[in-house]
């Protein structure tokens, strides 16, 4: 194995492509990046002196395997303060009629005040009568309703998750659910990098490049040319527009499934293009946004006013999703000590009404849908906002997905092509999980192609 072509410069990629520079010296490894930064779903923009992520990225320090690799770039303790991350303790609530709610949810004192002892009480027998009396699961409705009971799920769960993935659960398949965790450890604490989740992928990749490695930025793959079960060259286009082609004993593949059969040429199946092209996907905007608020100091948010670091959203009038108050994620996320940086989540579909606001109405409809939800009163100064676009940043277990399966197994017989990470899966992985399958894969590329 002497060339390796990494196309994708997130998460997956860019372990993939560590991992097999550091399991030798002999192998060329080029990565092929469409955007003009590194970091996928995981990256961090910086705009203004103020850092955001594209959504909640949460270190979790669940398997000792990945807790290890990532204290190779971002120690929790050592020399450089920079690159130590912050350990952080999950607070996250869930936004019900003016209460914000524990999620998980307890079943205390608060709980009760805020909702009501008939409520509360309804909530506890759902929760006991789902655990007797178990549906079967087909749906990903069926899943949250034997885990939580009806009076859960329809009061606390139903509306944020519709909103989500923008139509009924009833039309989901029930493996979704494991995108939530069932089979997870859940931990009280997270790391954080102290300049965002992308900063990790920044050290990563400036490892890859030590060891030898290419990364090229604003290359758009757009042909995998396939010669019976080998995959013979492909193609790109260079951010001058210079087409080039490469061949390569392996290449790995973040890319979405819907893509990558798009852009495959050979003996590929109709059926399976029909299926690929049957994927779906959930989009989404990223609206950050500053506020002056003068009561904060230190750089951090006091404990008595946003104690949080995520808040769901569960209000079917109100579009926005998921609120990610910054300031406790990393002080050094914000640019100053007074202000309060938000990251705020819409989800939508590309190319929809909402999708192509103006940026200035999007950051309008924030601010008007904080202020009816009761986290920021009249009268609060905004500073600054920015809007990022978030396309296919969820695979969604509907539309073709039922047979997603058949799609892998002919990649399966490519025996040069492998296919990772979340898009490339087209499975809602969390980042730990995807470095995870990363690792795997490059066994799986030793064992078959290292001789």
């Amino acid at each position: 194995m002497k060339k390796v072509i990494v196309i994708g410069a997130g998460p997956a990629g860019l372990t993939a492509a560590y991992e097999i520079l550091n399991r030798t010296d002999s192998c060329q490894v080029l990565v092929l990046e469409e955007k003009n930064q590194i970091g996928g779903l995981a990256k961090t923009v910086d705009f203004q002196d103020y850092r955001m992520d594209l959504g909640g990225h949460r270190f979790l320090m669940v398997n000792e395997k990945v807790l290890d690799w990532w204290n190779q770039f971002l120690p929790s303790r050592g020399v450089n303060y920079i690159k130590r991350m912050f350990r952080r303790k999950q607070k996250l609530k869930l936004y019900y009629k003016g209460n914000y709610v524990s999620h998980p949810i307890l079943f205390d004192r608060k709980f009760r005040n805020q909702v009501g002892s008939f409520c509360t009480l309804k909530c506890i027998c759902g929760l006991i009568k789902s655990k007797i009396k178990k549906r079967k699961e087909h749906t990903l409705e069926d899943y949250y309703m034997n885990r939580f009971g009806q009076t859960i799920y329809q009061t606390f769960l139903q509306d944020y998750m519709e909103k989500c993935w923008g139509e009924s659960l009833r039309n989901l398949s029930c493996e979704q659910g494991t995108m939530h965790g069932e089979n997870r450890v859940q931990t009280e604490y997270f790391l954080y990098p102290k300049l965002g989740a992308g900063q990790m992928w920044q050290e990563v990749a400036e490892k890859i490049k030590k060891r030898g490695g290419i990364i090229e930025l604003g290359a758009m793959v757009d042909s995998l040319v396939l010669d019976n079960n080998m995959l013979k060259k492909i193609s790109y286009i260079k951010s001058n527009g210079k087409r080039v082609f490469e061949e390569a004993d392996v290449v790995i593949s973040t890319m979405p499934l819907s893509s990558l059969f798009a852009n495959m040429t050979g003996n590929v199946p109709i059926s399976l293009r029909t299926i690929a092209d049957g994927l779906k996907y959930r989009d989404c905007v990223i609206m950050g946004l500053c506020i002056k608020w003068p009561e904060l100091s230190n750089g951090a948010v006091s404990i008595e006013n946003f104690p949080e670091c995520m808040i769901y959203v569960q209000d079917p009038k109100i579009k926005l999703a998921r609120i990610q108050v910054y300031n406790n994620w990393s002080p050094y996320l914000v640019k100053k000590k007074n202000e309060l940086w938000l990251g705020l989540e819409f989800f939508c579909k590309e190319g929809d009404d909402f999708w192509n606001l103006s940026e200035d109405e999007c950051a309008k409809i924030a601010v008007s849908e904080l202020k009816k939800i009761g986290f920021i009163e009249s009268g609060r100064e905004v500073v600054c906002y920015h809007r990022e676009y978030v396309p296919k940043a969820y695979p969604a277990y509907a539309g073709s997905y039922e047979k997603k399966g058949e799609l892998l197994s002919f990649v399966d017989g490519i025996k040069n092509l492998y296919t990772i990470g979340r898009n490339g899966s087209h499975y809602c992985y969390k980042m730990d999980e995807t470095v995870l399958n990363a690792m795997q894969t490059v066994d799986k590329i030793f064992a078959e192609h290292q001789k």
